[in-house]
């Protein structure tokens, strides 16, 4: 080589190799790097082919030798260039890398001799895949909100139709009936019931329940999910809690029940009975983004995290990237609608958390709750209310009067003859516009059950504008999300709604469609008695 070809292959990025054919005559300190070597004579010498294995490189060659007009002078064509060609080089420590690899066929004493360049394109590939990957999560994170929000709303749609089937089927009950007619009807409302179980998972999933955050203490989080029904009375011995002191969580309290009793249901199925169930509440920080199972970042800070981990038979790994797939299960047929986990993560992105898990075949599965902490001091300890003993539906003396604005006449009317059965005075109106009309002819009522969709205004406008004039009228929202009660994981087992969430300084109450007729009137009996009660404290 002369001295400035040499020159420019000392300083090239690429590597350069030059070869007889047969062996290695020359390379550059770029083929060094790139083959890990530290002397030349570590390549210089050797058969070509150990960095470059054939049939590649002979095909090159052979199209080389077809194409090339050489010269005695060493004058080249055009033609003498080979097309780049993808291969895998070898490096000496025996590991591979991709390289793009154009070649040059030139006589040097009168001999062929074929000098390759070498372009390592490995972090070109990766940085391609990556953004194959990112455009594929991002298409996948798209279709799964459009997924969330087709289900939100077939769910409210379904929701209406089960209460109309519900509350009809109710009211036929408390009929003469023969024994069969009377067991028919109960084979209804248990169809309605596992129905309710399947739209209320749709519309955790759809991200579209109603959310109500608070300041939250996760010890007594802890302590209320490991004492829910819906649990393995003979697991909950078995779990080993531990739990720090964290700083106070700002969560919707019934959604984070949920989360937390659907994973320590999944962790009961994957565990024998004498297997063990760990629940771990620690405050970490997280010093750099990390992506969680939704493929949303999540941001650097302190995190309070919940870790629910098994000794069960773990996911097997082939379908561990369906699990959060809306529909997934490996159930049988009739034992679950396959929307748990993807309901949990519905909920936590709802309360701006997060969620990640690994899982090992038959050692074992371990999910994480991650929720950013409050900041804003630790909260006092709520203690249990306890609900006060309601008197039964028929025993209302007084007979209030109550406003149901409902805009599905269907619904409407099974919630005003629920009412009117009970001993209570109803007025109907399907719109906002008709509600204040008929306020404005017979005053004031003494609750509104209002629907979260109505015509004319929303639910908040029409609360407003009532509320201006009587501050402490009682509302009663019919909602799509069950803010009342915390539903099992399994939806075969989860009974309609037994009495609204009720909140005492608001004097409003939640109850989540589709509900019974008696859980109607026990939520209205226990609205009133709360606003009762607020009328004669000093």
């Amino acid at each position: 080589m002369n001295e400035r070809y040499e020159q420019l292959a000392a300083r090239s990025l690429d590597g350069m190799v030059v070869h007889d054919g047969e062996k290695i005559t020359e390379v550059n300190d770029a083929m060094m790097r790139m083959a890990g070597a530290t002397q030349r004579d570590q390549l210089v010498g050797h058969p070509v082919a150990m960095l470059l294995a054939p049939p590649h490189l002979k095909s090159v060659a052979r199209y080389l030798l077809a194409l090339s007009d050489v010269t005695s002078t060493g004058a080249t064509t055009a033609s003498t260039l080979a097309p780049v060609v993808r291969e895998r080089l070898v490096r000496l420590d025996g590991t591979l890398c991709d390289v793009d690899v154009s070649a040059l066929l030139l006589l040097e004493n009168d001999e062929p001799v074929a000098h390759l360049m070498l372009r390592d394109v490995t972090a070109r590939l990766e940085a391609e895949q990556q953004v194959r990957n990112d455009t594929a999560k991002a298409q996948s994170l798209q279709r799964l909100q459009e997924i969330r929000v087709i289900a939100g709303g077939v769910a409210h749609e379904i929701n209406n139709m089960l209460q109309i089937i519900l509350g009809f089927a109710t009211i036929l009950e408390e009929e003469p009936l023969s024994r069969s007619q009377r067991l028919d009807v109960a084979e209804i409302l248990k169809a309605s019931a596992y129905a309710a179980g399947i739209t209320h998972q749709l519309v955790q999933f759809g991200q579209s329940a109603t959310y109500r955050p608070r300041s939250v203490d996760l010890k007594e989080a802890i302590t209320r999910a490991q004492a829910d029904p819906a649990l393995d009375s003979a697991h909950r011995n078995r779990f080993i809690v531990s739990v720090d002191e964290t700083p106070p969580v700002w969560v919707d309290p019934p959604q984070l029940q949920q989360v937390l009793v659907h994973l320590l249901t999944n962790a009961e199925r994957a565990t024998t009975r004498q297997g063990d169930i760990w629940l771990t509440v620690r405050e970490v920080t997280l010093e750099a983004p990390r992506a969680a199972c939704d493929g949303r970042a999540m941001p650097p800070g302190r995190y309070a995290t919940i870790s629910v981990r098994d000794s069960g038979v773990g996911i097997p790994s082939e379908i561990q990237p369906r699990i959060f797939e809306p529909f997934f299960t490996t159930r049988g047929i009739g034992q679950g609608a396959g929307l748990g986990l993807s309901a949990v993560q519905g909920m936590l992105a709802q309360n701006n958390g997060f969620l990640t898990f690994t899982s090992t075949p038959s050692v074992g599965s371990e999910f994480c709750v991650w929720l950013q902490t409050d900041g804003r001091g630790r909260v006092a300890s709520e203690r249990a209310h306890e609900a006060p003993i309601l008197s039964t539906p028929h025993e209302v003396v007084d007979a209030p009067t109550i406003l149901v604005v409902v805009a599905n006449a269907s619904v409407r009317t099974v919630a005003g003859r629920s009412l009117e059965r009970a001993g209570y005075r109803v007025h109907e109106a399907g719109t906002g516009d008709e509600a204040l009309d008929v306020i404005h002819r017979l005053g004031c009522p003494a609750l509104v059950v209002t629907d979260e969709a109505i015509s004319g205004m929303t639910e908040q406008e029409l609360s407003r504008r009532l509320r201006s004039i009587w501050p402490v009228l009682p509302m009663l929202l019919l909602t799509t999300n069950s803010l009342s009660s915390t539903p099992t994981a399994g939806v075969d087992s989860l009974p309609p709604a037994d009495v609204a969430h009720i909140d005492p300084h608001e004097q409003r109450g939640n109850l989540a469609k589709p509900f019974s007729n008696f859980a109607l009137v026990r939520s209205v009996q226990e609205l009133l008695k709360t606003n009762q009660a607020a009328d004669t404290t000093p």
